[in-house]
Order: structure tokens, then C-alpha cells, then sequence
């Protein structure tokens, strides 16, 4: 079944909503959709995303993605130090 929710779209004829939830851009570069996070090169070739705390990086060779690379960042699980008296 196919969803019954309606895609929004913006002055710049790009969607800004889907399936209720928000996306941004910058030009016709995605920045973001439902938290997740994508960033590009001067070219306009996506370079990595970040989904659910899970970056993936791609590695270019010229215009095409050569690899990639995953990048899980790990929660700091120090405490406050606090002065001795």
C-alpha cells in the first residue's frame, strides 16, 4: 500500500515535507531530513551523511565514490571531577 500522506513543496519547487516530516536545503543540496544530516564538496557530490548518530563518509576518486567509510561516534562516559576539601 502506498502512503497517503502528502508531499509539501517549497518556492524552490523542492519538497519540504515528506511523509510528515520536515527537509531542508541549501539550494538543491539536501541538509536535512528527519535528523539526519548530509553534507557536499564544492561540486555538489554528497561527501557523507549521518543517520542515527552513524556517519558514512564517501571517499571521491574525481566524480565517483571510490569507498566508504563508516564513522560511529561513541558516547563520553566521563563524570564531573569535583575539588577534594
Amino acid at each position: 500500500m502506498c502512503p497517503t500522506e502528502s508531499i509539501v513543496y517549497g518556492s524552490n519547487h523542492a519538497p519540504t515535507n515528506f511523509l510528515g516530516k520536515a527537509l531542508t536545503w541549501q539550494g538543491r543540496r539536501l541538509k536535512t531530513y528527519d535528523g539526519n544530516t548530509y553534507e557536499y564538496n564544492d561540486a555538489g557530490i554528497r561527501t557523507s551523511k549521518t543517520v542515527d548518530g552513524v556517519t558514512t563518509q564517501y571517499h571521491l576518486i574525481g566524480d565517483k565514490v571510490g569507498s566508504l567509510k563508516k564513522v560511529i561516534r561513541k558516547r563520553s562516559m566521563c563524570s564531573p571531577i569535583f575539588p577534594s576539601f
